[in-house]
């Protein structure tokens, strides 16, 4: 379609950020939005100055005036002739500076540093950008001045991020902001706040990155989490403030990053529809860069999507959405590198694609793997051909990690199709990518680039290197600005020094191995550190860095205690028992922080609130129990009352004392978890299998310390389980004559730096005691009605007369929120069908209408006045997933969302009588004004009631109630 000029023109120009900023802002012929033009039109005065002023112009063309100049370096620039794009800049700043034109020639300038940055002339940005800033000091405060100084620090702002400064790019663009607020220009503003965001995103700050974007739009929503707890039509409705604005590239910049932060952010559907409509509206403006852009975007979140499904629980996997999602992820890139018009926007498309094909999924064809290396030439080419840049930097590191990636799958393939690319080709791209960095001044990047090569000798076993270079790569960066990386070449330290020092062991040389463990505990210890400063961080999913919180982050915590643990073996043999102490402590430390990450990678949230809670002073009658299960061995920490730490390697006596490994202890326990079920149908077979596997457990994990628990006069039992051990109910555990529920009282906790030790108040014990026999919800997920639900509510309300029921078609969701946002109650009992998932969005209760998400419970149940929390949080009827072995993980889930105390619930369905005489028996006791009584001890009561009655003495019926929290 042939349009006139001037509108081509008006179209034509791009914003500064994607392809085409230019310092000065005017709108053209009354279009609705513009993206930072070029121009220096914005004042009709400046405008009439330079009509007439003619500037050096090369002789084979005809003499110009600068703003035929501007228009021509303008149309270079859209064609990506930069560098004649900079000539013609270089003019015009030289016929403004002839006539003496102060402000324009500081506008030309500051563009002149824009073109320089798009290929790689960094030292000439910075000295453009540097005189415009000097000539702009020399004019007096104008309007004029304020807007094109607000464009010339958004230039700077580039030029700073692209350098790998992004703090003191945020800090310049807010220095933008403040002009654009004054001078009223909205659209700039918006523009600038998205600058910001994207940079924040550069520094894992998500929560700031969304809050930023959607305060720019003025949506409403003060963040990515209150957006992503909304209905979807309410979500919508807020969103309409950018949904709703004209087709333009600021609607596109708004919706492309809101959804990349979404998905960073964990949510993948709404991250997903957001893209779909920046694709439309890219579409719409028939702009090949941003619709390739929006495809990438969308092929991350569809790899994202298939990447979720290999972490769910066999049972939950479902192998057509990961093959759909992963195909999908594939179409998306080609089209994306095949659309593009930006060179480096291409590569990053090619590389997201070689890289997804590298990955050993059954949803990626053989076939597909081949065609892989058909890639190699292309993406190697693009590579050589980039200019210096942030962007060429990172992706040469990308390309270099999935060589390596393609390296160790072919050492695991005993027939590999493809020619493999060389250690020295991968040397040299990393090294390239380092010097490039170092050229640039981005510290950041050298130290990936560099610790990235150390790693490539590490997997070579060439120790020297790798230690020198991983060294180095720690010297670029602090972990203040980057404890991303500083983290994981910590990691990488410490995993060089332990695997030399078990080379010295094995050599004899014991002194050197024993420098060289020294120097891993030191390693490890600061990889934790900089952990759990970045626990805010961990929620990210980002293909582009490979993240995975299992092969990235809980290795790390697993192997800084087992290296804890080695030391302090080490330390007892030698009988120096309380300097193991501190080794002991460091290691029972990591395993809580590891839970603490673990409920957060659960959620994709930083929902988990740490208390400053002294570990060793909680509660002066109880045992601490932290089984541990590493790869070769279960390890058993235990702090008995008083504080002091003990260390057991429980083995096995029917393996001549060898250690129990991880691989022994997940059969006993699968088999132990079929025994569950089968005990669920009373069968005399399954509770004959039963008994014995408990008393194994029993052996593992309390039988060592009994002589320690009995002289130290222990009362409860507090264990803090690790994997697998989660699903099981301690309760059962059984040493040949007692069930361990009959000796001592026991409580579970994700980790003490959660709990609030204050015991329960047994004054005005006001209970809201809500659920259902037969709900609509519970047909709808094909479940059996709980007749004995309302015996169970009218014998809670009998005990607890200061209560407020709600019982079927008044169960709702809405109608408790309403209750508890008016009343406060120490106690909230709810009987109804609900289960436990390692996955929280399959983690619920239902109510009368439909399911209530592990998500929700945090603004269901949560009071605004924290001095007033739930003490105590009952869930019956509920369990977990059978045969997803991390399904315990749901529970702690739901004790910590919900923000109670203490929460009560089971690890599988009981059965619906025998639960109305529990709870009865438990709220008896609970509701004694003898203060010995605590949590723990009233539901080890009303459990031994249970076991006393003949007909459920099984423990199917008794066992698989737990308490999870602060037990007093």
């Amino acid at each position: 379609m042939t349009r006139k000029k001037t509108v081509n023109i008006a179209k034509r120009l791009k914003h500064w950020w994607r392809e085409s900023q230019f310092a000065a802002i005017k709108k053209l012929l009354d279009r609705t939005y513009v993206r930072a033009v070029i121009f220096v039109l914005i004042l009709s005065s400046l405008l009439l100055a330079t009509i007439s002023v003619t500037a050096q112009i090369p002789s084979d063309r005809v003499p110009q005036n600068p703003v035929y100049l501007i228009q021509e370096a303008q149309t270079f620039y859209e064609q990506r002739q930069f560098d004649r794009s900079a000539e013609i800049w270089q003019q015009a700043a030289a016929a403004f500076a002839a006539k003496n034109d102060v402000l324009n020639q500081a506008m030309a300038l500051s563009n002149l540093s824009l073109t320089y940055q798009q290929f790689g002339q960094w030292e000439g940005a910075k000295s453009a950008i540097a005189q415009s800033f000097n000539l702009l000091d020399r004019l007096a405060n104008s309007s004029d001045r304020q807007r094109i100084l607000a464009q010339t620090l958004d230039i700077q702002g580039r030029l700073q991020r692209e350098s790998g400064d992004s703090e003191r790019a945020i800090e310049t663009w807010q220095q933008a902001a403040s002009i654009y607020d004054r001078t009223g220009n909205r659209d700039a503003a918006i523009q600038n706040k998205i600058n910001q965001s994207q940079a924040l995103q550069d520094l894992g700050l998500y929560p700031r990155a969304c809050k930023t974007l959607l305060h720019a739009f003025a949506v409403g929503i003060p963040d990515c989490k209150t957006l992503t707890e909304l209905p979807a039509a309410t979500a919508s409705t807020k969103l309409a403030a950018i949904i709703n604005l004209p087709d333009s590239l600021l609607k596109f910049d708004g919706l492309h990053n809101l959804g990349n932060i979404l998905r960073s952010s964990g949510d993948l559907q709404l991250s997903q529809d957001i893209l779909e409509l920046s694709l439309t509206a890219a579409q719409k403006l028939r702009s090949p860069l941003e619709i390739s852009t929006a495809m990438l975007s969308l092929g991350n979140t569809a790899r994202a999507f298939a990447s979720r499904q290999i972490l769910l629980p066999p049972q939950d996997r479902d192998l057509t959405i990961q093959i759909l999602n992963t195909q999908a992820a594939l179409n998306f890139y080609r089209e994306a590198a095949r659309l593009s018009p930006s060179p480096t926007a291409k590569l990053q498309a090619q590389l997201n694609l070689l890289s997804l094909l590298l990955e050993s999924q059954p949803s990626i064809e053989d076939g597909e793997l081949a065609k892989s290396a058909d890639l190699w030439p292309a993406i190697q080419a693009a590579i050589n051909n980039l200019p210096a840049s942030r962007a060429g930097i990172y992706a040469q590191i990308n390309l270099a990690q999935s060589y390596l990636k393609l390296r160790k799958k072919a050492a695991n393939t005993a027939s590999f199709p493809l020619q493999l690319p060389t250690a020295i080709e991968i040397n040299n791209i990393l090294t390239k990518a380092a010097e490039q960095a170092r050229m640039l001044g981005d510290t950041k990047a050298e130290a990936y680039a560099v610790g990235s090569l150390g790693s490539v000798y590490e997997t070579a076993q060439e120790w020297q290197p790798a230690e020198s270079l991983t060294k180095q790569a720690l010297s670029l960066v602090s972990a203040e600005k980057a404890a991303d990386i500083t983290y994981q070449y910590f990691w990488q330290l410490g995993r060089i020094y332990k695997a030399r020092s078990d080379i010295e062991k094995s050599l004899g040389n014991i002194d050197r191995a024993q420098k060289d463990i020294e120097a891993a505990l030191a390693a490890y210890t600061n990889a934790f550190e900089n952990l759990r400063s970045l626990r805010s961080d961990l929620i990210a999913i980002n293909p582009e860095v490979q993240f995975s919180f299992r092969d990235s982050v809980e290795p790390v915590y697993r192997q800084f205690v087992a290296l804890n643990l080695q030391v302090a073996k080490s330390i007892i043999g030698k009988g120096k028992i309380e300097d193991s102490q501190k080794f002991l402590k460091q290691a029972r430390n990591a395993i809580e922080s590891l839970q603490i990450a673990e409920l957060n990678n659960f959620f994709q949230d930083t929902c988990v609130d740490v208390k400053n809670q002294q570990i060793d002073e909680v509660d002066r009658t109880a045992a601490i129990i932290y089984p541990i299960i590493l790869e070769q061995q279960l390890e058993v920490i235990v702090r008995l009352p008083g504080g002091k730490l003990l260390l057991y390697t429980p083995s096995n006596s029917q393996t001549d004392s060898q250690a129990i490994t991880q691989k022994e202890i997940e059969s006993t326990l699968k088999e132990l978890r079929i025994g569950e079920k089968n005990a669920s149908l009373q069968s005399p077979a399954s509770g004959n299998n039963f008994l014995p596997l408990t008393q194994r457990v029993y052996d593992w994990l309390i039988r060592p310390i009994e002589p320690a628990l009995e002289s130290s006069q222990t009362k409860i039992l507090v264990f803090v389980l690790d994997g697998e051990l989660r699903n099981i109910p301690m309760a059962a555990l059984h040493d040949g004559s007692k069930y361990l529920v009959e000796k001592y009282a026991l409580a579970l906790t994700p980790g003490l730096q959660l709990l609030n030790p204050q015991p329960l108040s047994r004054s005005q014990l006001r209970a809201l005691i809500a659920g259902a026999t037969n709900a609509p919800s519970f047909q709808a997920n094909n479940l059996n009605p709980l007749p004995a639900v309302a015996r169970e509510l009218n014998d809670i309300a009998e005990m607890l007369p200061n209560n407020d029921k709600r019982e079927n078609e008044d169960f709702t969701k809405a109608n408790l929120q309403a209750i508890i946002d008016r009343v406060p109650f120490p106690v909230v009992h709810i009987a109804t069908h609900g289960q436990f998932s390692s996955n929280a969005e399959r983690t619920f209760i239902l109510d009368w209408n439909g399911q209530i998400n592990v998500r929700d419970l945090d603004g269901l149940l949560r009071v605004t006045d924290r001095k007033r929390p739930i003490e105590l949080l009952v869930l019956s009827a509920c369990e977990t997933v059978a045969g997803d072995n991390r399904a315990a993980l749901g529970l702690a889930g739901v004790a910590v969302r919900a923000g109670a105390r203490s929460t009560l619930a089971t690890l599988w369905q009981v059965n619906d009588a025998s639960t109305a005489v529990f709870m009865s028996e438990f709220y008896t006791e609970l509701a004694r004004s003898d203060r010995s009584v605590n949590k723990a001890e009233a539901l080890r009561r009303a459990q031994i009631k249970l076991l006393q009655d003949s007909k459920y003495q099984h423990p199917y019926f008794w066992a698989p109630y737990v308490l999870v929290g602060n037990w007093q």
